[in-house]
């Protein structure tokens, strides 16, 4: 039953959000960017997007090693994607430090996952 409710939330946050940005933006505006959109430029960016998620995931896995926490690569990846995209929503990415939140569901207590976490930011600003 909550996977119902947690579903139907998500898909009505999701059209609130689409009408919104087309009312904001307009269809006519929508529709002429994608005619001037190159399609080469889409087949290439849908595997760049890839490798940065399946990256960004090695770095957190090998970051948790330590800790001795052993998370299912596909669980790590699905959190990133997750936090990657609550990032993009939130101001100043705040959305990505989410993660600590699924890891919290497995057991990881906040203070090392915290850590994890902005561990791997200063490594990527570096």
């Amino acid at each position: 039953m909550n996977n119902k409710i947690d579903f139907l939330l998500k898909l009505f946050v999701t059209i609130i959000l689409l009408f919104f940005l087309i009312f904001k933006i307009g269809l006519n505006s929508i529709y002429q960017t994608f005619l001037n959109l190159n399609p080469i430029y889409l087949v290439l960016i849908i595997p760049v997007f890839f490798v940065v998620f399946i990256l960004g995931a090695i770095n957190i896995a090998i970051l948790l090693i330590p800790l001795g926490h052993n998370l299912k690569f596909s669980n790590i990846l699905k959190y990133y994607s997750l936090s990657w995209a609550a990032g993009l929503l939130t101001p100043a990415k705040l959305g990505e430090f989410s993660i600590i939140y699924h890891f919290n569901k497995h057991n990881i207590s906040l203070g090392p996952s915290t850590a994890t976490i902005l561990l791997d930011k200063i490594i990527t600003t570096l």
